[in-house]
């Protein structure tokens, strides 16, 4: 059988009491409302030219060269993301925000790259054509830059462009038309 002992607290004891558990419960409910919500984070995809070697088993053959050169360069680069580049203006007028990060459920070696401000949906790999190539290579090429700053190779690395397929697959079609990681 549980005893409970009697407790002798006079009045300002007592107060001092409650407001503790009081400062305690109100830290305990702003901790909790300052947390990100647990919305799931979407896996990390890379396009078709970008898909790192599988064994023949299909599973992602960790132990393939490209594989651990891509594990270390984002484990370098990690030390420094985020890099956010906000309002990047085009020659072509029109301005990019970029985003290099990786979320601690993507692969080792995936890195995100994305732009935003672009239309994806017009996969036309003509720059004279479509301004928002010119605009996404002009973006690319400044998100390459800052990477390397930090002694690592993007092109040694898995990238993801996105969330969305179609957007994985028309950066997937401008980085190779355009010859971005040569």
């Amino acid at each position: 059988m549980l005893k409970i002992l009697p407790l002798h607290l006079n009045h300002k004891q007592l107060a001092i009491a409650l407001l503790a558990l009081v400062s305690l419960l109100s830290l305990f409910y702003l901790w909790n409302r300052s947390r990100p919500s647990a919305t799931p984070i979407p896996p990390a995809t890379t396009p078709s030219f970008n898909s790192p070697p599988r064994s023949s088993d299909g599973l992602i053959n960790e132990a393939a060269p490209e594989i651990i050169s891509a594990n270390q360069n984002v484990y370098q680069l990690s030390k420094s993301l985020p890099i956010n580049i906000d309002s990047f203006s085009t020659s072509v007028g029109i301005t990019t925000d970029i985003r290099i990060f990786t979320y601690p459920s993507d692969p080792r070696f995936v890195i995100r790259v994305e732009i935003y401000g672009l239309d994806y949906q017009d996969q036309n790999t003509n720059p004279a054509e479509n301004s928002d190539v010119v605009a996404f290579q002009e973006s690319f090429l400044k998100a390459k830059q800052e990477i390397e700053k930090h002694g690592v190779v993007l092109k040694e690395m898995y990238i993801s462009f996105g969330d969305k397929k179609y957007i994985q697959d028309t950066a997937g079609l401008w980085v190779q038309s355009l010859r971005l990681l040569n």
